[in-house]
């Protein structure tokens, strides 16, 4: 049953002016029947396209405010990763895995060498 606004309104009025008092019931919704047609994937192909935000992290350091306002051109931040140590891979912020630092034409990338583990149902 579909209430217009016109139908709300003069039920929120008669609620003010005291003149109903509100019935409470168990909502009752109908079965929901499968759409026919749609096969499993297609709801796949709809996300293919949504971007995701992909991070190597190369190491992590901690600095005070001073040390951030002291760096400028040419300063070197000391971070916690030794040379050739894996490099987390995450996605919008989540373990992918680990990679290692490749150069490829002279750009820069990420060697993907071990996939994380799912994470366990419920979490």
């Amino acid at each position: 049953m579909t209430l217009t606004d016109e139908e709300i309104q003069q039920l929120i009025q008669a609620l003010e002016a005291g003149n109903s008092t509100p019935q409470i019931k168990r909502a009752v919704f109908s079965q929901l029947k499968p759409v026919s047609g749609v096969s499993k994937g297609a709801g796949l192909e709809k996300l293919l396209d949504i971007p995701l935000k992909l991070t190597a992290v190369l190491g992590r350091t901690r600095l005070l405010v001073k040390e951030v306002l002291d760096l400028k051109e040419d300063s070197v931040i000391v971070l916690n990763k030794l040379v050739g140590e894996p490099v987390e891979i995450l996605v919008n912020g989540k373990p992918l895995g680990q990679g290692e630092v490749v150069v490829i034409n002279e750009t820069l990338g990420v060697r993907l060498n071990t996939l994380a583990e799912a994470p366990e149902e419920g979490r």
